[in-house]
């Protein structure tokens, strides 16, 4: 576990590279089995235990830019975004692995460049994410390094030229099976982006969360998640997306299933956040080549 950790350290370190591109794709839906869409739980999966997920994300515009404190274009508008995850217990909960892929569906592009307000219908790959869990302090802190694998269609924005990566700190506290409250925090080390007067650059990364967890078949909670600019925090209003979400979790009998079912609404949006999302998705969990524990 030390030489993954090593490992992964190194990869991050190494991900310095030539100017960046920006991803419209900014809160993602997490791979374990989180009561929430963007917030990493504690929890750790036992040893071969798997859990597989897929969700529709029906978004409104999620890259504006703004002449005048107006909307001079929408360079992403509204989409349809499916992202499909697997995580894999290795060593029990002592380290876990997890990756996801985005793909976009139906995504209205506008070329910022091109002078003209024509609207392209595009089908895209965006970037791949690859994560550890790792528990620092068992139920209490789990850390969760990342890395952000670089062959999305950045130029649509669907995606960057380069390798990034960092890692979120995941604790919780919980009241016996009923209530439970989560936080986020972390660092993500990319490269800068600079267009108008926007300037994305490292960024830190947090959320905060509650579930209710109502019974072994119900889950409802909320979220709020948002990352500013590293040298500025809480700076210019665009370079500081963020998002509240609803989610509920229906599991199904027997219980190697799960019904997700969430919307969210851009508190500051149009910098990848989109102004509103639908989310509906499905969840299996197993254990080796069987579904279901």
């Amino acid at each position: 576990m030390k030489f993954s950790l090593w490992l992964w350290g190194i990869l991050i370190t190494s991900s310095v590279l030539e100017a960046g591109d920006f991803d419209v794709l900014v809160n993602r839906p997490v791979t374990d089995r989180s009561p929430y869409m963007g917030l990493w739980e504690v929890r750790g999966l036992t040893q071969n235990e798997w859990y597989a997920t897929t969700s529709l994300h029906a978004q409104a515009a999620s890259y504006r830019v703004l002449q005048n404190g107006r909307v001079d274009s929408e360079i992403i508008g509204r989409s349809m975004v499916q992202f499909v995850g697997f995580h894999y217990g290795i060593l029990g909960p002592r380290l876990e692995v997890g990756f996801q892929q985005p793909i976009g569906l139906d995504v209205a592009f506008q070329d910022p460049q091109s002078g003209t307000a024509r609207i392209q219908d595009k089908t895209l790959a965006g970037d791949g994410r690859l994560n550890l869990k790792v528990p620092l302090v068992p139920g209490r802190v789990t850390l969760v390094p990342f890395m952000m694998l670089p062959w999305g269609q950045s130029r649509y924005y669907f995606g960057t030229k380069e390798v990034s990566g960092g890692f979120l700190t995941a604790f919780e506290s919980q009241y016996r099976n009923i209530f439970k409250i989560t936080g986020n925090l972390g660092l993500h080390f990319r490269e800068s982006y600079q267009f108008r007067d926007m300037n994305i650059a490292h960024q830190i990364v947090y959320g905060v969360g509650m579930a209710w967890m109502t019974g072994r078949l119900f889950t409802l909670s909320s979220e709020f998640l948002g990352r500013t600019n590293f040298e500025s925090p809480f700076g210019k209003k665009k370079e500081n997306p963020c998002e509240v979400l609803l989610n509920m979790h229906l599991r199904g009998r027997p219980q190697w299933w799960e019904l997700r079912l969430g919307g969210g609404y851009g508190v500051i949006y149009g910098a990848g956040v989109p102004e509103y999302r639908m989310i509906l998705g499905l969840a299996f969990r197993g254990e080796g080549f069987k579904l279901g524990l």
